[in-house]
């Protein structure tokens, strides 16, 4: 598949999960390339949504750089743990590529969805974070497949995981320039 038609199907399979139609697996390359090319997406969206803050505002110092690129990391590593824990815990019979995958994608889109809204000075980061956890809800219930209140918990962990990148991108500056 080219990218173009990886998005593509991407989309459809968030409209399928979306809209709780069983197929909608088949919508995602569930393999080692489809998971590299969600960790290519979501660092590529991330690095743009960054680019994009940095034509705002301006360079800050090196340390608040680090800090917004390891915030970046937070919903990632969101992702990976509370998949990991309930797969432990709960001991669902799918395989965890099948969270990742649709995760990942659904992470960039929104990465960039924020780097354009932080561009256009519209600060909408913390609508960003709940319609991540919303849809993180919905794959919970499809991928898992989780009850009502595993999968609540599933989509907090994960708002809670990206909710620091969206107080702070919702302040709309640096704390320090110098």
């Amino acid at each position: 598949m080219t990218v173009g038609e990886t998005i593509k199907e991407g989309a459809s399979g968030w409209s399928a999960i979306l809209s709780r139609r069983p197929d909608w697996e088949h919508r995602f390359e569930m393999d080692a390339r489809g998971l590299n090319f969600g960790f290519v997406a979501y660092a590529l969206c991330a690095a743009f949504a960054i680019l994009c803050l940095f034509a705002r505002f301006g360079m800050p110092v090196p340390m608040v750089t680090l800090t917004l690129v390891a915030g970046y990391c937070l919903p990632v590593l969101g992702l990976i743990f509370s998949t990991s824990l309930a797969k432990r815990i709960m001991g669902f019979p799918g395989p965890v590529v099948h969270f990742y995958v649709p995760g990942l994608l659904m992470l960039a889109l929104f990465a960039a969805l924020g780097g354009i809204t932080l561009l256009l000075g519209i600060q909408l980061w913390g609508a960003v974070v709940t319609l991540t956890a919303f849809m993180t809800f919905r794959l919970a219930r499809a991928a898992g497949p989780m009850d009502f209140l595993p999968a609540l918990g599933f989509a907090l962990a994960n708002f809670v995981a990206g909710l620091p990148l969206a107080l702070y991108m919702m302040g709309g500056r640096f704390a320090v320039f110098a």
